[in-house]
């Protein structure tokens, strides 16, 4: 007689196994997911309280930050639920819900990260982080603490979350099935598809309600998997045509162009032909109008440049090129398209090209570059050195009594007294000399500091400025101080400079890399607008230009001047983005170029920041011309009183 085996004792089949294994895995992937969202909601709840000490209005923004939150769950839901068949290789629920911890603790401190890195540079973080080196990272990253609230919106995230995980392994802890995690897998990939990343109601009036509401892990993955894919490229691309400066007829040299850039400084100065000038470009980090200059948005805390001026050219609506640092070099001295991803991050690869330097080195100018940052952070060495730059001071120039006054290097006080020695022991001319600043920068700290911060409120008595009628003005005085404090170092500059050889034959241009991200911004192109100021002792009298013009514009229009006022050499054809040939009248605004630079205020992949609400504005004209009392035919955003290297 044959005895059967008991099938009750049967070891399970592999496919039963597998598909045991499967189920506990998306089950309990699913099940611990309210314990992430509760999480969640910690670190969102920190945010809503930084921005609401920023002049944030919670009660219209707080429940659609919560639905962005709710809409990036659906669309990302499928890689948590698919991320769950690792779960399948543990051995008993118990590890998987341990796994399941780690995991998600480290996602909430890359969210916290995310977030710290919104509240600095004042745009949610996407695609940059491709375009910059590790020891760039590390620069940027270095030094920095974590803001007292995000660290204790942290700290509640992480305790919800281990919380609520050891709740679930409680046998009262509600449990799912198989078919359920498969429906809810199948949803988030359909809405991954068909959902919008992101939605914004008519009440948030302001791009930083709008960065506000955006979940930023969400947007970290949407835009790197956009930048991974060439999709960026792809979706702010602006096909060629006749409104641009080129004919792209010779696909070896698309943007090459006949230069005709008018001379539209010549008249405006006193020229002496055979002694070119001098000139010295000081660019001042964070500069933006809307504290700087008249009708100031937030009210000037530039006292000096107000003064300065009066006695120059000041062009109230100048854009830059870029929102950081890193591509100000090339668009400023070169007009330079912004590439890929920003032309300065192609390093030894950076085409042959034209620029202002270069042209100029070749005519006898001596090129000097003085910083008291690091050379080589975003390839701004590199670029200068290609350019011919005889004399390259940074970081390592300094020595006693300078100090640095952070991980970004010396303040601008300390650069201005090293630039004055260095200028007055080497008079050689003609000689073109650029001063890069660098105290306008997290963590916006600088010798004396003290003595600035207790200037703000003084700055705001005088503008007639009640503290509390911005919240910015209480929480953001550091910054303020610091705007006062390199005001007071380009003061100390001017004075000293008018005593050195050759002041009386040099011209001074003034302007903003970019407006400083930490202030919050009512639209976009406050993130471009910045000033210009051309001071010089040539300068036949005082004018405010409000023709719209750019960074693009000062290169051809300089070597315009220089060609036709001094004859110095200009090439016949150029491949400059600005000065477009078209003659300015008065009353009459220049059209709009389209296209501006796709780089976005980010540093990869173009998509990044102008273009989620259009680029910069660029406008046809031609280049730094526009005549005093010109009317504006549209004038840039004025914004609605409310405050992103």
């Amino acid at each position: 007689m044959v005895a059967w085996p008991d099938p009750r004792e049967q070891t399970p089949r592999a496919p039963s196994r597998l598909r045991a294994a499967l189920t506990d895995a998306f089950a309990t992937t699913l099940e611990c997911l309210p314990a992430l969202m509760l999480a969640w909601l910690c670190l969102r709840v920190a945010e809503s309280w930084h921005a609401a000490l920023a002049g944030l209005r919670m009660s219209v923004l707080f429940g659609p930050a919560l639905a962005n939150d709710l809409l990036a769950l659906a669309r990302h839901g499928f890689v948590f639920l698919a991320g769950g068949l690792v779960l399948a290789l543990m051995p008993s629920r118990r590890w998987r819900v341990l796994t399941l911890g780690v995991l998600w603790s480290l996602l909430l401190v890359v969210e916290a990260g995310l977030v710290a890195c919104h509240w600095s540079a004042g745009t949610p973080l996407g695609a940059d982080l491709f375009g910059y080196s590790r020891a760039e990272i590390a620069t940027t990253l270095g030094g920095r603490t974590v803001p007292a609230v995000l660290g204790a919106g942290l700290a509640a995230a992480l305790a919800v979350l281990w919380t609520l995980l050891l709740a679930s392994l409680r046998a009262w802890w509600p449990r799912a099935s198989l078919r359920s995690a498969a429906v809810l897998l199948a949803c988030s990939v359909v809405a991954w598809f068909v959902v919008p990343e992101h939605f914004a109601p008519p009440a948030v009036d302001s791009e930083a309600g709008v960065d506000f509401l955006r979940n930023k892990m969400a947007y970290f993955v949407d835009r790197s998997a956009a930048h991974v894919l060439g999709e960026g490229a792809a979706r702010t691309g602006v096909k060629a045509d006749a409104g641009l400066p080129w004919g792209g007829k010779d696909a070896r040299h698309p943007f090459l162009h006949v230069d005709r850039t008018p001379d539209t400084l010549g008249p405006l100065f006193d020229v002496k032909p055979g002694a070119p000038p001098n000139l010295v470009f000081i660019v001042v980090e964070g500069l933006g109008r809307d504290f700087s200059g008249p009708r100031a948005r937030l009210g000037s805390f530039t006292p000096f440049l107000d003064q300065l001026a009066k006695r120059s050219l000041y062009f109230e609506n100048f854009l830059s090129g870029q929102g950081r640092t890193f591509g100000v070099l090339s668009t400023l001295f070169a007009s330079m398209p912004f590439g890929e991803n920003g032309m300065e991050a192609l390093g030894s690869r950076i085409p042959r090209h034209q620029s202002l330097l270069g042209i100029l080195k070749g005519q006898g100018y001596r090129l000097n570059y003085y910083s008291g940052s690091k050379l080589e952070f975003d390839n701004q060495g590199l670029f200068l050195r290609g350019e011919g730059v005889d004399t390259l001071v940074s970081e390592q120039d300094y020595g006693p009594p300078h100090e640095r006054s952070n991980y970004w290097g010396y303040a601008d006080r300390d650069l201005v007294e090293n630039t004055l020695q260095r200028e007055a022991a080497d008079s050689r001319a003609p000689r073109l000399s650029i001063i890069q600043t660098t105290s306008m920068h997290d963590p916006f700290t600088f010798p004396g500091q003290a003595r600035y911060l207790e200037q703000v409120d003084r700055r705001l008595a005088e503008l007639g400025i009640a503290k509390d009628s911005n919240p910015a003005y209480g929480a953001q005085t550091q910054i303020f101080a610091s705007i006062l404090y390199t005001d007071d170092a380009l003061r100390a500059y001017f004075e000293q400079a008018s005593k050195l050889p050759g002041y009386a034959n040099t011209i001074f241009i003034v302007t903003g890399d970019h407006r400083l991200p930490e202030l919050p911004m009512d639209t976009r192109i406050e993130r471009y607008h910045v000033p210009l100021i051309v001071y010089s002792p040539l300068l036949k009298k005082p004018a405010a230009i409000k023709a719209v013009s750019s960074q693009f514009d000062v290169a051809p229009s300089l070597l315009a001047f220089l060609g036709h006022g001094y004859r110095l050499r200009v090439p016949q054809d150029a491949a400059w983005l600005g000065a477009r040939p078209v003659p300015v009248l008065p009353g009459r605004e220049p059209r709009g170029r389209p296209g501006g630079r796709a780089g976005a205020g980010r540093r990869p992949g173009g998509a990044d920041c102008m273009a989620r609400r259009g680029a910069a504005p660029r406008r046809r004209g031609a280049g730094l011309h526009g005549r005093p009392g010109q009317r504006r035919r549209r004038a840039l955003p004025a914004g609605r009183g409310r405050l992103c290297r």
